[in-house]
């Protein structure tokens, strides 16, 4: 959407609560940003913004947000604090794989191979300096042979993991292959296959109350 003066703005955001009205959902005033592609906006947590390639035409890529990537960190970050302690590697990796697993598959279709390394990177840390408080009177030599090796963290069966182990696959084109009200032919078709499967307006309450109020 172009971002142009404050009344174009209002207009876009009119029409655009009634196209959404017509199939029974309201536009949410708090959660609308009319902006340029160029600069991007989030969604779901996901950065959606258009840059230029080199030598090529613009395209528009998705990334992880900062907002959920912070989120991630902090998760990782109170996970690893004094409190838990007293818990075993173990029952601390089970945690922290938990939240690092969620993160890469939820992301895997998004440009971010680069942040997801940096995220397995930094839990390992996290994890480290861990260790270093639960033993402080042990030595690296010492660490190293009870917990990790070359490049992991583990105990009894289970290892730190890796979220830039998964594989990464953006860019793929799937709209004209997702039922939506939008794509009638398609819904028709897919509910003929798959009646008991399609349900249009649980469909429609459930993207109303993820993206609208």
């Amino acid at each position: 959407m172009v971002a142009g003066t404050h009344q174009q703005a209002e207009a876009l955001r009119d029409q655009t609560a009634q196209l959404l009205a017509a199939q029974g959902l309201r536009l949410s005033a708090s959660k609308t940003l009319i902006t340029h592609v160029d600069q991007g906006f989030d969604l779901l947590g996901v950065r959606i913004q258009r840059r230029q390639r080199k030598q090529k035409s613009p395209c528009a890529y998705t990334f992880m947000s900062k907002p959920a990537f912070q989120t991630a960190k902090r998760k990782i970050k109170a996970l690893t604090r004094r409190h838990t302690r007293n818990f075993s590697l173990r029952e601390l990796l089970v945690m922290v794989n938990r939240i690092l697993r969620g993160v890469a598959n939820y992301f895997r279709f998004a440009a971010g191979k680069r942040t997801l390394h940096y995220l397995g990177y930094y839990a390992w840390w996290r994890v480290m300096r861990w260790l270093r408080a639960k033993h402080p009177k042990a030595t690296w030599t010492w660490l190293r042979k009870r917990y990790f090796g070359k490049d992991k963290l583990a105990e009894a069966g289970v290892t730190l993991f890796r979220p830039d182990s998964v594989k990464v696959a953006p860019y793929r084109y799937r709209g004209t292959k997702i039922a939506t009200p939008w794509n009638t032919k398609q819904m028709q078709a897919t509910r003929a296959a798959c009646p008991h499967v399609i349900d249009e307006r649980a469909g429609l309450e459930w993207l109303q109350g993820v993206l609208f109020e």
